[in-house]
Parts: C-alpha cells; sequence; structure tokens
C-alpha cells in the first residue's frame, strides 16, 4: 500500500510544480472549462484490508454534494469481519468556485454495518452512525488533480446485538485526493 502513498504524492508534487508558473493560480484555472465532478479516494482509509471511494458533485457556485461507500475487512486470525459503509455530505463553499479551490463547510452522515463471525458461524453485528461537522480547504495543485484536507467534530452511535447503545463525540481529521472532471 505505501506505493499508492507515493504515486498520489508524485501526482500531487509534479501537479503543483506544473501549475507554478502562472503568476495567478485562479487566473490559470479560470480559464479551463469548470469541472462540476469530484472522484477521491479518503487517504486515512486505504490499507491493506480496508478501501474507500467518494463521488461530488457541484450543485451550482456555492453548494456540492458528496457520496461515499467503503468496504472494511479488519479481523483476523480465526475471526473474520466485513464493514460495509455509505456516506452523504453536503458542502458550502466560502467563496465562489470559480476556481474549484477553496474553504468549505460541510454536515456529514454516514452509516456502517459490520458483521463478525469465525468458522462460518455468525457471532452478531453492529450498526454505527456517525453525524459530523467539517471545514476544510481544497487545492487544485494541477488542473485535473486535487487534495482535500478536513477536519471536524463527529458524533458515533452505536448499535451491537445483545449491548447496550453508545454514543460518543470525537475529533475527526481526513484528506482526500481526487480528479476533477
Amino acid at each position: 500500500m505505501k506505493w499508492a502513498y507515493s504515486s498520489i504524492l508524485a501526482l500531487a508534487i509534479s501537479g503543483a510544480a506544473g501549475a507554478a508558473y502562472a503568476d495567478d493560480g485562479e487566473a490559470l484555472l479560470a480559464t479551463a472549462p469548470p469541472r462540476e465532478n469530484v472522484a477521491s479516494v479518503p487517504l486515512l482509509a486505504l490499507s491493506p484490508s480496508s478501501f474507500a471511494l467518494q463521488a461530488e458533485r457541484y450543485l451550482d457556485r456555492r453548494f456540492s454534494i458528496a457520496a461515499s461507500a467503503a468496504v472494511d475487512r479488519a479481523a483476523g486470525g480465526d475471526y473474520q469481519s466485513l464493514g460495509i459503509g455509505l456516506g452523504v455530505e453536503g458542502r458550502y463553499w466560502f467563496k465562489r468556485r470559480a476556481s474549484g479551490s477553496g474553504p468549505f463547510g460541510a454536515a456529514r452522515l454516514d452509516v456502517n454495518r459490520t458483521s463478525v463471525s469465525t468458522a462460518g458461524a455468525s457471532i452478531g453485528s453492529a450498526w454505527s452512525f456517525a453525524e459530523s461537522a467539517l471545514c476544510g480547504w481544497r487545492w487544485i495543485v494541477s488542473e485535473r488533480v486535487e487534495i482535500t484536507p478536513a477536519v471536524g467534530l463527529v458524533v458515533h452511535t452505536e448499535l451491537a446485538t445483545g449491548l447496550a447503545a453508545s454514543t460518543r463525540a470525537t475529533g475527526t481529521v481526513g484528506i482526500t485526493a481526487g480528479w476533477l472532471f
């Protein structure tokens, strides 16, 4: 998986170097046709046992909506697990999206179902729900490559078979790298 991180980093650096010749990055990107869609990978969700994808669509100059899907097979040893998650996020862009980059605020909802088994017999399953308030910044490092870090607060609620529900609040940090089209 190290090659994936290295490849994305190399792509971002080469894109940034290519865009560096312009005096004004927004002027350079303003001449390009507008990009209405973004396909990205949440980099902190990558591991040998998990993967996530996100798709974003600009609705107008101030709003966009993103949807994500994730798969996680984290259990090991005598146990098997499968986690499947879906998420939706609404973003408000604080400055006009003429260049495609800049600050944003977001509200996000994630739903995940995880099941655990051993020797083919189910041990149990759990549902988790996460509501997040985020702020972040998108950088366009070349005409089509984006990097978007975000931080925020999240409230997790977990409902497991045979156990009491638990809810906790925590901070969150994330970063995506993707392709604008």
